[in-house]
């Protein structure tokens, strides 16, 4: 409910619903105040009860009674009460009309699965959150939240997403300023798409809370344009970040996770390698032993992409371009790096060692130029 408030509020200026251990306590399930009204949320203050019962009529009426003789903290006469919940109640237009009539309150309103629905439907970053735990999945969308923590924990053990941000607090400044100017496209560079992707995550996950959960809410991770559809709904920009192309998505963020260089716009952004004792540090938190953390850190180069990896706890498949058919053209590129393809003498070179003519070794290598690990394309 929190992440709908913040994906779809007009002029929020506060919001209390507490998570995890705090809803066993005592109090409102949640309190909002906002400037102005929108389709789910009243204008003003208003406080909210959330109820799962079967006989949703006799859980409603507990609750406003019970609030009505023990407001905890609000003002009946200037506060609108709310009743949601998760289920179908044909007769809940009844029921507020019913209170609204005793004028305990500045305005009672009920929301029932209906309205719950619609209100999702209008939050495309929400419904890719929730989708996963209701068994309903958005055609290749996803929360970007969940993408992250799926990176998480993809290593043994799980790494903290802080780490991609050791060091890089001028891309972190860079990305957040610019999602909060005007929608735009912003190009992220870095080891593998992943890690540009959750980048974005870790920089989200880095604000505080009142900050945070407003961007996560927005936030959906798109593995290709065919989940366009599914969030062209939104009415508020949202982050979209994906490894495609921004076709026909306008007035949203997109930031292009890419495994290779940008293309040197003036919104892009390349994550580098990271400082060795940096990473040691960050990865000795993390429960890894200096000595090793060390030996991965030095041979990874400072990519702690590269250290990521050698920590999955299940083994990713071989790459493409391992396969024997390309992998020995490959190797070559990654060994000579560079070359200039206007230099007779260096495409001399490239094919000794690739062992191939060069025609054949371009043939080879040209799936692939975009991947990871071929950065350096022909000069």
């Amino acid at each position: 409910m929190r992440l709908l408030v913040h994906s779809t509020a007009s002029g929020l200026r506060e919001i209390d619903f507490p998570a995890d251990e705090a809803i066993r306590l005592a109090g409102w399930d949640g309190r909002i105040l906002t400037s102005e009204a929108s389709p789910f949320v009243p204008a003003g203050f208003s406080a909210w009860e959330l109820g799962t019962s079967e006989d949703v009529r006799a859980k409603a009426n507990e609750d406003y009674n019970k609030r009505s003789n023990n407001p905890v903290g609000v003002v009946p006469g200037q506060t609108t009460f709310v009743f949601a919940t998760p289920r179908r109640w044909p007769g809940k237009e009844a029921w507020a009309a019913e209170k609204r009539a005793e004028n305990k309150w500045k305005e009672v309103v009920a929301l029932d699965a209906e309205n719950l629905a619609q209100w999702i439907e209008s939050a495309p970053g929400v419904a890719a959150w929730l989708g996963p735990l209701v068994g309903s999945v958005p055609t290749d969308a996803s929360a970007l939240e969940t993408f992250c923590e799926a990176y998480r924990t993809a290593t043994k053990p799980p790494l903290d997403l802080s780490g991609l941000l050791v060091a890089r607090d001028a891309e972190r400044g860079r990305l957040l300023g610019l999602l909060q100017g005007p929608p735009r496209v912003i190009e992220i560079s870095a080891t593998t798409a992943d890690e540009a992707a959750a980048f974005v995550g870790a920089c989200i996950q880095s604000l505080p809370e009142h900050e945070r959960d407003p961007l996560w809410g927005r936030a959906v991770w798109l593995q290709s344009n065919a989940g366009l559809r599914a969030i062209a709904v939104s009415a508020r920009p949202l982050i979209v970040v994906s490894a495609g192309d921004p076709q026909g998505l306008a007035g949203h963020h997109y930031v292009r996770a890419l495994s290779s260089r940008g293309s040197g716009a003036v919104n892009a952004i390349e994550l580098g390698p990271q400082p060795v004792s940096a990473l040691v540090d960050f990865l000795a938190a993390q429960g890894l032993d200096r000595n090793d953390a060390y030996s991965r850190s030095q041979e990874a180069g400072g990519y702690i992409e590269r250290v990521r990896r050698t920590l999955f706890a299940v083994a990713p498949p071989p790459p493409d371009w391992a396969a024997p058919a390309a992998g020995v053209a490959v190797s070559a590129a990654i060994l000579v790096g560079e070359w200039d393809e206007a230099c007779e003498a260096d495409k001399a070179v490239v094919s000794a060692i690739a062992g191939v003519d060069y025609e054949q070794f371009v043939r080879a290598i040209t799936p692939f130029q975009s991947g990871p690990h071929l950065w350096l394309a022909a000069r």
